[in-house]
């Protein structure tokens, strides 16, 4: 029950497309043919407000593509104040993309530290609410060995002051996107270009070489970095992350307690457990599934030889 506008969101708002929150129907009770609404937004520190997208889940026979965006709904995200008051409402319009919605104008940046509220009054009755924390902005302080050869043991690194995260660890995520010209280069040119697992993993009858162009780390948490004690840590970057050689922008996220529980409980549905260990999905939204998360990031490029 993947949602083109799902993944769609996620390609272009948050951190890189294997989040795609709503994949297959990790996030969603397949025991049920009840429609669920669906809510989807991402929040970066420092950023203007991101766009939502709405939806509903369809029942379990529909197929590919049942999913639909919902219109005409009343959208609005809550900027609150310590106390949980409303500081600030924002309200957010309808986009020619059925589902899509996006804040009026001016756009108000997001501040690293600030609680937000989702709110989305349905057109048939029924509402959405959500909140996030999010992280504190974070600065790239240092980067080493920048310039480095695939599966060396001297990895890139990279320095970032420590965010502040409510209520959750201090964990984080490689997101690398490729810069080789997908336009100009064929398809044989860029799988050249893979790095020896992702080479491997690739099957051109089935998958599309584009979707490998953003990949992401698991989840890195204080076992991962070294605090340095002076308000900064330092995080080697996972080869794991890098699909193809060359040039590679890298980001280090920051996640707020919505991604951190999403995606850890995502990466133990996808670890080899059988169905009676496998854990549900843990989503913040109430009235509905879905996510409404928020993170820090800084990034830097790096160029990535061959052994």
């Amino acid at each position: 029950m993947m949602t083109g506008i799902s993944a769609r969101a996620a390609l272009a708002v948050l951190l890189v497309s294997a989040v795609a929150v709503f994949s297959a129907c990790d996030a969603i009770d397949t025991a049920s043919v009840e429609q669920q609404p669906v809510a989807e937004a991402y929040m970066e520190a420092g950023k203007d407000l991101p766009e939502v997208v709405l939806s509903r889940t369809a029942p379990i026979d529909a197929g590919p593509g049942g999913q639909q965006g919902i219109r005409n709904a009343d959208v609005f995200i809550d900027r609150l104040g310590p106390d949980g008051s409303v500081v600030q409402t924002v309200p957010y319009r309808t986009t020619d993309t059925v589902g899509f919605y996006v804040p009026d104008s001016p756009t108000p940046t997001v501040q690293g530290g600030t609680t937000y509220r989702l709110r989305a009054e349905l057109p048939e009755g029924g509402s959405i609410r959500a909140e996030t924390t999010v992280p504190t902005a974070i600065d790239l302080v240092a980067s080493e060995n920048t310039d480095a050869t695939f599966q060396s043991p001297v990895q890139p690194s990279f320095t970032v002051t420590r965010a502040e995260v409510r209520d959750a660890p201090v964990v984080l995520l490689f997101t690398t996107t490729s810069q080789l010209d997908f336009e100009a280069l064929s398809e044989e040119e860029l799988i050249a270009e893979f790095t020896p697992f992702y080479a491997d993993a690739y099957d051109p009858d089935e998958d599309d070489i584009e979707d490998f162009k953003v990949t992401q780390s698991p989840i890195l948490n204080e076992a991962n970095y070294d605090d340095n004690g002076d308000g900064t840590i330092t995080i080697d970057f996972p080869w794991i992350a890098v699909a193809f050689y060359g040039e590679n922008e890298v980001a280090v996220s920051v996640l707020d307690r919505a991604l951190y529980d999403y995606l850890r409980t995502q990466e133990a549905q996808q670890g080899g457990l059988s169905p009676g260990e496998i854990p549900n999905i843990v989503d913040n939204i109430e009235g509905g599934t879905g996510i409404f998360g928020s993170y820090a990031r800084a990034s830097e490029t790096i160029n990535v030889g061959r052994e």
